[in-house]
């Protein structure tokens, strides 16, 4: 199922250009989306932990400390910051 291992159809550099161009939009996309749901998901965890330990205890078993939500989710949101910030800029 291949092209005997030959050259595949040539590619214009327009439509690699508008490929890369939405590539780049998607990935931009999925970056806030992922720190949006880290975001949310920090802020409905610390708000329960705080306004009802014990509910978050219960749940948890009693392991859940808000540093343990920091130490995973604030590197992850830097990271994905920081991935969207060096993307390369739209040259439409």
């Amino acid at each position: 199922m291949g092209n005997g291992g030959g050259q595949g159809p040539a590619i214009s550099a327009d439509f690699q250009h508008a490929l890369m161009q939405q590539v780049l939009r998607t990935e931009l996309i999925r970056v806030k989306a992922l720190v949006g749901t880290s975001v949310v998901l920090t802020v409905m965890l610390l708000g329960l932990y705080y306004f009802d330990p014990y509910a978050v205890n219960h749940l948890w078993h009693g392991s859940l400390k808000p540093t343990y939500i920091f130490a995973i989710l604030v590197p992850f949101m830097l990271f994905e910051l920081w991935s969207m910030r060096h993307q390369p800029e739209s040259q439409a």
